[in-house]
C-alpha cells in the first residue's frame, strides 16, 4: 500500500498535465501512487494520461464522462489506496521536496498543510504564507475566518479520517467546494500540522481558463451559502470567525463585480444565506478600508429598498 495517493482531476489540461505528473514522479520521498481522473477531456489529455499509465506502475488512470472537478476528485477518493491523500490540479505542480518535508509528521498528525507559491506567466512568483496554527482548533478558526489559505491546494489528509466521516466534495457547487472539504476535514481531524515556511504548492496563475482564476457573482454567492453550512457544522463558538468571513465574502463580491451587480445578484438569489448585518460590519475584525466599503454598500442597499 502506498503511503501517499495523489489525486489529479484532468479536464482539457494537455498543455500543463505532463508538468503536474512529473512533479509527483520527481518527489524526493517517492512512496506514492498517482490517480489520473480524466473527466471527459477532448483535447488529448486522455491520451497523455494513458501514456503515463502505461509507463509507470504507480499511476492509475480512470476515464469518466464529464461531470466536474468535484465528481472527479470523489472518484479518486473512492479508488485511492494510500494512507494519505493529496490533491493536485492538472495545471499546478508540487516542489520536489514536498512529501519529504511532510514525512517526519506522517505518524503523528491527521492533516499537514504547507504554503503556496503563485507562478505567473512572465515567470514572476509570489509567496502566500500559510498562517501557523499550534492546535487543530486554531487551524479551524483560521480557515473559517479567512485568516489563512482556504483552498485544498497545499494540504495532505489522512485517508482514514476522510473515510470514517464520509467526507466528499459537494458536486452541486461550482465554487468554494474545496473550502467546504478542507474545513470539514479539519473539523473531524484530531491534529493539524502547519509547515508555514514550506512553499511547496506551485499554483498556476497564468492559466486564464482555470475555474479558480475566473469569478462571477453566482460563484461568490455560492461561497456565502457554504459559509452558512460551515457555521451550522461548527456551532456558535465560531461566531466571530463567521462574522469576519461574511464580510470578506461580500467584499470580494463587491470588488469583483461592482456594487450595482452585487446588489442585483443578491436580490435575484433564491439561496438562503446571511450577508453581513451592519452589526457584523461594525464589529468584525477586518481592515478599516474594507469596513467603510461595506458600510457604504449597506447604506446603498437600504436606499435601494426605499
Amino acid at each position: 500500500m502506498p503511503r501517499i495517493s495523489v489525486i489529479i482531476p484532468v479536464y482539457n489540461a494537455a498543455e500543463y498535465l505532463g508538468g503536474a505528473i512529473e512533479s509527483i514522479l520527481e518527489q524526493e520521498y517517492g512512496d506514492t501512487e498517482i490517480l489520473l481522473i480524466n473527466d471527459g477531456s477532448t483535447d488529448g489529455s486522455d491520451k497523455i494520461c494513458d501514456e503515463y499509465g502505461a509507463r509507470h506502475d504507480n499511476i492509475q488512470v480512470i476515464h469518466k464522462p464529464n461531470g466536474g472537478v468535484s465528481s472527479a476528485r470523489n472518484l479518486g477518493l473512492d479508488n485511492a489506496q494510500g494512507e494519505w491523500i493529496a490533491f493536485l490540479d492538472a495545471d499546478d505542480k508540487l516542489s520536489p521536496e514536498t512529501f519529504a518535508l511532510c514525512k517526519p509528521y506522517l505518524d503523528d498528525y491527521d492533516i499537514i498543510r504547507f504554503s503556496i507559491t503563485d507562478i505567473f506567466a512572465e515567470g514572476r512568483t509570489r509567496r502566500r504564507r500559510l498562517r501557523e496554527a499550534r492546535t487543530k482548533e486554531e487551524a479551524l478558526r483560521h480557515v473559517i475566518g479567512h485568516r489563512t489559505i482556504i483552498g485544498i491546494g497545499g494540504t495532505i489528509y489522512r485517508r482514514e479520517i476522510i473515510q470514517r466521516h464520509a467526507i466528499r466534495f459537494d458536486t452541486t457547487l461550482r465554487y468554494a467546494e474545496d473550502w467546504k472539504f478542507l474545513t470539514t476535514a479539519i473539523y473531524h481531524s484530531r491534529s493539524v500540522k502547519t509547515l508555514h515556511n514550506a512553499w511547496c504548492y506551485l499554483y498556476n496563475r497564468y492559466n486564464t481558463t482555470s475555474c479558480t482564476n475566473t469569478i462571477s457573482s453566482e460563484k461568490l454567492i455560492q461561497s456565502m451559502v457554504v459559509l452558512g453550512e460551515l457555521h451550522d457544522m461548527v456551532g456558535r463558538g465560531y461566531n466571530r470567525e463567521v462574522r469576519r468571513a461574511r464580510c470578506y465574502r461580500l467584499n470580494r463580491l463587491i470588488q469583483d463585480v461592482g456594487s450595482e451587480e452585487a446588489m442585483r445578484a443578491l436580490e435575484a438569489s433564491t439561496a438562503i444565506f446571511k450577508t453581513p448585518s451592519i452589526g457584523d460590519i461594525l464589529c468584525a475584525h477586518i481592515p478599516e478600508k474594507m469596513r467603510w466599503r461595506l458600510i457604504k454598500f449597506w447604506l446603498s442597499t437600504r436606499r435601494r429598498r426605499k
